[in-house]
């Protein structure tokens, strides 16, 4: 069913799905409790909100298939998507604007947030003000969605890449703390440009292998902001994972405008951009 001006407030939702009490539907056409915890199809101008949500068996909240600004703010979701590898603890796919703020989200079975998926391209919306922790895939997937701002999350202690933009553009990723997370490291870009990525910390990311504070390793990714940021991998010297502070791979990009940073600790190199025309702490540099 098409959900429009739905609520769903202040409820508990088990591993069931199964709706417990304290809680409330407001307009309830589309909105669903179910394994998936809170899921809405068609959804437009929806609401999660206070909402606790624990050991679904798929995605935690799910607004998909369409709409506009939807809303999912100040939920806890824990242990979501224990049934597979390919749910979300929070799940906004095919929606312009969504505002997802203010939520904590741990040990996800696999993703913590997506935003957008491959089969639409969508526009808008804040990821802002989130704990992601403990999720065993991505903590932040941005998957051909424009336009969106992150701003001011704590993305800590996940398996894999701490965010990562996979076919977007003109975003900007802004004030989040990224630090011990595994795979690539703390901010990877694949096929996506135009991206700002300023005054975040990113510390101690990365597993053995090669990683990055900031690490773009699938083309296109063009014209990338990367500054006043603090990327620094502060461990032991033999522990040291984050292998570069910003790392562009061989033929991936050009035009990357990379200053101001605190950048240091980095085993195999501060900033290793292999291929391009671009601009490094104000000198021009290929």
């Amino acid at each position: 069913m098409a959900g429009t001006d739905n609520r769903a407030l202040y409820n508990r939702v088990d591993a069931s799905g199964t709706a417990g009490s304290a809680g409330s539907i407001i307009g309830r056409s589309g909105v669903v409790f179910d394994a998936a915890g809170v899921s809405v199809i068609y959804p437009s101008r929806c609401l999660a909100l206070g909402n606790e949500i624990n050991g679904t068996l798929e995605h935690g909240i799910k607004f998909y298939d369409g709409g506009k600004d939807n809303k999912a703010i100040g939920n806890t979701i824990r242990l979501a998507g224990t049934g597979g590898s390919s749910t979300r603890a929070i799940y906004v796919m095919g929606v312009n604007n969504p505002i997802i703020v203010g939520n904590t989200v741990e040990s996800a079975g696999s993703v913590g947030i997506e935003v957008g998926d491959a089969t639409y391209v969508t526009t808008g919306g804040t990821v802002s003000g989130n704990v992601i922790k403990g999720c065993t895939g991505v903590a932040l997937l941005v998957i051909s969605h424009n336009d969106v701002s992150v701003t001011g999350n704590q993305i800590v202690d996940n398996v894999t890449n701490g965010i990562q933009f996979q076919g977007s553009s003109y975003c900007s990723v802004t004030g989040n703390t990224i630090k011990n997370n595994g795979g690539n490291g703390g901010i990877v870009l694949r096929n996506s440009s135009d991206i700002a990525i300023t005054g975040n910390a990113i510390r101690d990311n990365g597993v053995a292998g090669v990683a990055a504070g900031v690490y773009a390793w699938e083309a296109t990714c063009d014209r990338i902001t990367v500054s006043g940021n603090n990327i620094r991998d502060t461990r032991s010297a033999a522990a040291r994972l984050q292998d570069y502070g910003v790392r562009l791979e061989s033929g991936i990009g050009t035009g990357w405008n990379v200053s101001g940073n605190i950048n240091s600790n980095h085993p195999s190199g501060d900033v290793s951009l292999v291929t391009g025309t671009h601009t490094v702490d104000g000198t021009n540099s290929t």
